[in-house]
Protein backbone atom coordinates (compact mmCIF):
# COMPACT_ATOMS: atom_id res chain seq x y z
CA UNK A 1 0.00 0.00 0.00
CA UNK A 2 1.27 3.24 -0.64
CA UNK A 3 1.16 5.77 1.88
CA UNK A 4 1.78 9.98 1.65
CA UNK A 5 4.99 9.22 3.17
CA UNK A 6 6.07 6.74 1.21
CA UNK A 7 5.31 8.55 -2.04
CA UNK A 8 6.81 11.62 -0.63
CA UNK A 9 10.15 9.68 -0.02
CA UNK A 10 10.21 8.54 -3.09
CA UNK A 11 10.00 11.85 -5.00
CA UNK A 12 13.89 12.96 -6.56
CA UNK A 13 14.81 16.52 -6.59
CA UNK A 14 14.50 16.24 -10.15
CA UNK A 15 10.62 15.68 -9.97
CA UNK A 16 10.45 18.30 -7.42
CA UNK A 17 11.96 20.87 -9.82
CA UNK A 18 9.85 19.63 -12.42
CA UNK A 19 6.44 20.24 -10.38
CA UNK A 20 8.25 23.50 -9.14
CA UNK A 21 8.90 24.53 -13.03
CA UNK A 22 5.02 23.60 -13.42
CA UNK A 23 3.66 25.61 -11.39
CA UNK A 24 5.24 28.21 -12.04
CA UNK A 25 4.99 27.94 -15.63
CA UNK A 26 1.32 27.90 -14.73
CA UNK A 27 0.53 30.21 -12.18
CA UNK A 28 3.28 33.11 -11.85
CA UNK A 29 4.50 33.24 -15.61
CA UNK A 30 1.35 34.63 -17.20
CA UNK A 31 1.47 37.55 -15.26
CA UNK A 32 4.82 38.73 -15.92
CA UNK A 33 4.57 37.67 -19.44
CA UNK A 34 4.76 40.89 -22.40
CA UNK A 35 1.41 40.86 -24.30
CA UNK A 36 2.29 41.64 -27.98
CA UNK A 37 -0.04 42.84 -30.45
CA UNK A 38 0.29 41.35 -34.21
CA UNK A 39 0.60 44.63 -36.25
CA UNK A 40 0.01 44.37 -40.48
CA UNK A 41 2.36 46.62 -41.76
CA UNK A 42 2.39 47.20 -45.62
CA UNK A 43 5.66 48.12 -47.35
CA UNK A 44 6.17 49.87 -50.34
CA UNK A 45 9.42 49.56 -52.18
CA UNK A 46 11.86 50.62 -55.16
CA UNK A 47 8.89 52.41 -57.22
CA UNK A 48 11.01 54.42 -59.34
CA UNK A 49 8.64 56.21 -61.01
CA UNK A 50 8.35 57.02 -64.62
CA UNK A 51 5.74 56.29 -67.15
CA UNK A 52 5.95 53.49 -69.24
CA UNK A 53 5.97 51.78 -66.34
CA UNK A 54 5.05 53.29 -63.19
CA UNK A 55 3.49 56.51 -63.84
CA UNK A 56 0.48 58.55 -61.98
CA UNK A 57 -2.24 56.16 -63.19
CA UNK A 58 -0.49 53.18 -61.72
CA UNK A 59 0.83 54.57 -58.68
CA UNK A 60 -2.97 55.18 -57.99
CA UNK A 61 -3.74 51.97 -58.55
CA UNK A 62 -1.27 50.61 -56.42
CA UNK A 63 -2.15 52.82 -53.98
CA UNK A 64 -5.85 51.43 -54.00
CA UNK A 65 -4.57 48.11 -53.32
CA UNK A 66 -2.70 48.71 -50.84
CA UNK A 67 -5.40 50.38 -49.01
CA UNK A 68 -7.51 47.72 -49.40
CA UNK A 69 -5.00 45.34 -47.60
CA UNK A 70 -6.50 47.04 -44.23
CA UNK A 71 -2.66 47.11 -42.72
CA UNK A 72 -2.33 48.80 -39.35
CA UNK A 73 0.55 50.63 -40.75
CA UNK A 74 1.86 51.96 -44.38
CA UNK A 75 5.69 51.79 -44.83
CA UNK A 76 7.49 53.64 -47.96
CA UNK A 77 11.10 52.48 -48.39
CA UNK A 78 12.52 54.52 -50.65
CA UNK A 79 13.89 54.78 -54.55
CA UNK A 80 10.61 56.90 -55.62
CA UNK A 81 12.66 58.41 -58.60
CA UNK A 82 13.28 55.80 -61.64
CA UNK A 83 17.03 56.36 -61.91
CA UNK A 84 17.87 54.92 -65.41
CA UNK A 85 17.60 55.92 -68.63
CA UNK A 86 15.07 53.90 -69.96
CA UNK A 87 12.17 56.27 -68.33
CA UNK A 88 10.01 58.65 -71.43
CA UNK A 89 8.53 60.90 -69.22
CA UNK A 90 9.58 61.18 -65.22
CA UNK A 91 7.07 61.73 -62.84
CA UNK A 92 7.46 64.39 -60.27
CA UNK A 93 8.24 63.77 -56.94
CA UNK A 94 5.58 66.52 -56.02
CA UNK A 95 2.54 64.88 -57.87
CA UNK A 96 3.60 61.23 -56.69
CA UNK A 97 3.16 62.31 -53.24
CA UNK A 98 0.31 64.27 -53.80
CA UNK A 99 -1.07 60.66 -54.95
CA UNK A 100 0.76 58.32 -52.19
CA UNK A 101 -0.87 61.26 -49.54
CA UNK A 102 -4.06 59.13 -50.10
CA UNK A 103 -2.92 55.79 -48.32
CA UNK A 104 -4.76 55.28 -45.46
CA UNK A 105 -3.83 53.35 -42.29
CA UNK A 106 -4.93 53.60 -38.25
CA UNK A 107 -1.26 54.09 -37.40
CA UNK A 108 -0.28 56.03 -40.15
CA UNK A 109 2.36 56.19 -43.30
CA UNK A 110 6.15 56.66 -42.99
CA UNK A 111 8.80 56.99 -45.18
CA UNK A 112 12.52 56.90 -45.91
CA UNK A 113 14.68 57.87 -48.66
CA UNK A 114 16.64 55.24 -50.75
CA UNK A 115 20.37 56.13 -52.66
CA UNK A 116 18.05 56.87 -55.89
CA UNK A 117 16.21 59.85 -54.36
CA UNK A 118 19.59 61.36 -52.75
CA UNK A 119 21.21 60.83 -56.34
CA UNK A 120 18.85 62.83 -58.10
CA UNK A 121 18.76 66.18 -56.18
CA UNK A 122 21.92 67.05 -57.03
CA UNK A 123 21.13 70.46 -54.43
CA UNK A 124 21.11 68.15 -51.72
CA UNK A 125 24.47 67.09 -53.05
CA UNK A 126 25.98 69.95 -53.08
CA UNK A 127 25.05 71.02 -49.56
CA UNK A 128 26.26 67.68 -48.41
CA UNK A 129 23.29 66.41 -47.12
CA UNK A 130 19.31 67.73 -46.89
CA UNK A 131 16.64 69.16 -46.73
CA UNK A 132 15.95 66.70 -49.73
CA UNK A 133 13.35 67.55 -52.27
CA UNK A 134 11.49 64.14 -52.14
CA UNK A 135 11.74 64.34 -48.21
CA UNK A 136 9.83 67.74 -48.48
CA UNK A 137 7.52 66.59 -50.90
CA UNK A 138 6.22 63.71 -49.12
CA UNK A 139 6.31 65.45 -45.63
CA UNK A 140 4.20 68.46 -47.34
CA UNK A 141 1.31 65.86 -48.40
CA UNK A 142 1.28 64.14 -44.58
CA UNK A 143 3.78 61.61 -44.65
CA UNK A 144 6.54 62.00 -42.28
CA UNK A 145 10.47 61.18 -43.28
CA UNK A 146 12.36 59.17 -40.72
CA UNK A 147 15.50 60.43 -41.74
CA UNK A 148 18.31 58.82 -38.59
CA UNK A 149 14.60 59.71 -36.05
CA UNK A 150 12.23 56.96 -34.64
CA UNK A 151 9.00 57.64 -33.47
CA UNK A 152 6.74 56.03 -30.37
CA UNK A 153 3.89 54.51 -31.90
CA UNK A 154 1.44 52.94 -29.24
CA UNK A 155 2.97 49.30 -29.04
CA UNK A 156 6.38 50.04 -30.45
CA UNK A 157 8.97 52.16 -31.32
CA UNK A 158 9.51 52.99 -35.65
CA UNK A 159 12.67 54.12 -36.60
CA UNK A 160 14.21 55.05 -40.26
CA UNK A 161 18.02 55.41 -41.22
CA UNK A 162 19.63 57.58 -44.01
CA UNK A 163 22.85 56.95 -45.43
CA UNK A 164 22.48 59.58 -47.85
CA UNK A 165 26.04 60.63 -47.06
CA UNK A 166 27.93 57.68 -48.09
CA UNK A 167 25.16 57.29 -51.29
CA UNK A 168 26.07 61.00 -52.35
CA UNK A 169 29.52 60.65 -52.33
CA UNK A 170 29.49 57.32 -53.91
CA UNK A 171 27.70 58.58 -56.72
CA UNK A 172 29.98 61.86 -56.70
CA UNK A 173 33.02 59.24 -57.48
CA UNK A 174 31.55 57.38 -60.00
CA UNK A 175 30.14 60.22 -62.37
Amino acid sequence: MLTRRRFLRGLSGETLAGLFVAGYALAAEPGFSLRARHSRIAMLADLHLGWPWVGLCRLRRIVDRTNALGADLIALLGDYVAGHPFVRRPVRIADAASVMAGLSAPLGSYAILGNHDWWDDRAAQRRGGGPNLYAAALESNGIPVLSNRAIRLPDFWLAGLDRHFDSASAFRRAA
